[in-house]
């Protein structure tokens, strides 16, 4: 895991770098960059996939959830750091001076991955490298082979995609129904990302907490996520009938979003052996993946289009029903699946995984 992630930390930073070289006057070269940073730095697969497997290698079914929920709080903290670094920026006086800053934390980062960081999988659990391993059509027969994560994907697919969107075009509907000036949309935009990290802070940290000891059932988290998803789109689509101040109160449907992830991620790696895990999160990473390039092209443009007919709000009354149906599929499908007596699991895609000392939890006869 270890080689990735450090890949993944430095190409995050690597756009921020760019426009410190070039004086922020290269487009091209930023450009340039922001593709290698999509690819290698924070894309779904390189990023997020493998943080997952790591905490599910160093985890156990007891605590799986508890790890999810502290790798999702470093997102509420990150939020809640923005209006400070909007601070420090505005003190400097010079974007040049502030990417440098920006520059700085990334090449701690980096140090910090590659000094600190420990391999997660042991020397037995590795595989050796090829490009003759690299199939990208394995993720469509995977889907195939297991009900679980067909099912799961199916989930992200109608959360995620229309949470993509909406998070593109959500902002500018606010601008434009409470017709907010350029320094008091600022304002609020600094105000409603500290609000929303600190929430989410609260969600991964406490909820999360309270949750694991209430034994709540993974399909359940997912449930109580999709629902959250498609309340708080709803609120968007009434934006011209609620006060501004609603809108902050929106974040605490919209923090709830955040835990299907932990419920997707506990779900899969409890019913898959340590072999799969990094697999497994990759096939969901691309779903994802899939998500963020199909939810903002689709509701920008059902935004733009719907909004010279004076219906900006239909594409947030769209997302929330696609959100509700991944609801549906949770309680129906999804929940019927984590209740099964026997353990759905995939074909092992690497041939060893069935023999890795510590995969079954129980007899092998358990499971189909």
């Amino acid at each position: 895991r270890k080689p990735l992630i450090l890949l993944s930390s430095f190409f995050v930073w690597l756009p921020v770098l760019a426009l410190w070289m070039t004086n922020t006057n290269s487009p091209s070269v930023y450009y340039s960059t922001i593709v290698f940073c999509g690819v290698f730095g924070t894309s779904k697969a390189t990023g997020y996939a493998t943080w997952n497997a790591y905490i599910a290698d160093i985890s156990t079914t007891e605590n799986r959830s508890l790890y999810f929920g502290y790798l999702g709080a470093m997102l509420g903290i990150s939020m809640v750091m923005t209006p400070l670094l909007n601070l420090i920026n505005g003190s400097l006086g010079s974007d040049t001076e502030f990417l440098k800053v920006m520059v700085l934390i990334g090449i701690l980062n980096t140090l910090y991955v590659l000094l600190v960081i420990p391999e997660s999988l042991s020397a037995a659990r590795r595989n050796n490298f090829t490009m003759k391993k690299i199939k990208p059509q394995e993720m469509f027969k995977l889907l195939k082979r297991s009900q679980i994560l067909a099912w799961t994907s199916l989930v992200m697919l109608l959360g995620v995609t229309p949470e993509m969107g909406v998070a593109e075009i959500a902002l500018i509907y606010v601008n434009d129904v409470y017709s907010l000036k350029s320094e008091d949309a600022k304002r609020f935009n600094a105000t409603y990302f500290a609000i929303l990290g600190g929430a989410i802070l609260f969600t991964q940290l406490i909820v999360v907490k309270i949750f694991d000891v209430c034994k709540v059932r993974y399909s359940s988290t997912i449930a109580i996520s999709q629902m959250a998803n498609a309340v708080h789109m709803l609120v968007y689509a009434s934006l011209h009938f609620v006060p501004l101040w609603a809108v902050y109160l929106n974040t605490i449907p919209t923090c709830f979003v955040f835990l299907s992830a932990i419920g997707v991620n506990s779900l899969i790696t409890d019913r898959m052996g340590k072999g799969e895990y990094g697999f497994a999160m990759g096939c969901l990473s691309a779903v994802s993946g899939i998500s963020g390039v199909i939810g903002p092209l689709m509701f920008s443009q059902l935004f733009a289009a719907l909004g010279k007919r004076g219906e900006p709000y239909v594409p947030f009354l769209i997302g929330s029903a696609m959100a509700l149906c991944g609801f549906f599929v949770t309680i129906l499908p999804v929940r019927r699946i984590e209740l099964s007596p026997k353990r759905l699991v995939m074909f092992s895609h690497s041939g060893i995984y069935s023999r890795i000392e510590g995969d079954f939890e129980s007899d092998e006869s358990e499971y189909e």
